[in-house]
């Protein structure tokens, strides 16, 4: 039996109920999320932001030559476009609207993990975040 989706807003419920991962580990606190969101949306924007972390980790890590080469040359979305774009797709697909519009975790990632924290490393034709 599945759990019902917790409500976000008045009149609004999540279809995603599934959870990232519902095992938590005892003694480990979640670091401050970048913007202040009520105890419904902290589990889903934490949830995002753990799942963007994994696919630009995974970006990084099967990656690593074209990493290097784009940070050196501040291209790294030019070298690895296929990849980000993809990871976005599935990011997108599976993070609730309400949270993906708030904060763009995904780019958050893209900048502090893969472009050391310089989004100029990006390159110009980056498009950016896509949160509001």
């Amino acid at each position: 039996m599945e759990p019902s989706p917790t409500p976000l807003a008045p009149g609004f419920t999540s279809p995603y109920a599934a959870p990232l991962g519902t095992a938590r580990r005892y003694g480990v606190t979640e670091p401050e999320l970048p913007i202040e969101v009520g105890e419904e949306e902290r589990r889903l924007h934490n949830d995002a932001r753990r799942f963007a972390r994994l696919l630009v980790s995974e970006i990084k890590l099967y990656n690593e030559p074209k990493v290097r080469e784009g940070r050196n040359n501040g291209d790294l979305y030019d070298r690895l476009r296929e990849d980000i774009d993809r990871s976005r797709q599935m990011y997108d697909k599976r993070v609730a609207p309400p949270v993906a519009a708030r904060h763009d975790y995904f780019h958050q990632e893209l900048v502090n993990t893969l472009a050391e924290g310089d989004p100029a490393k990006l390159g110009a034709s980056y498009p950016g975040a896509s949160a509001l």
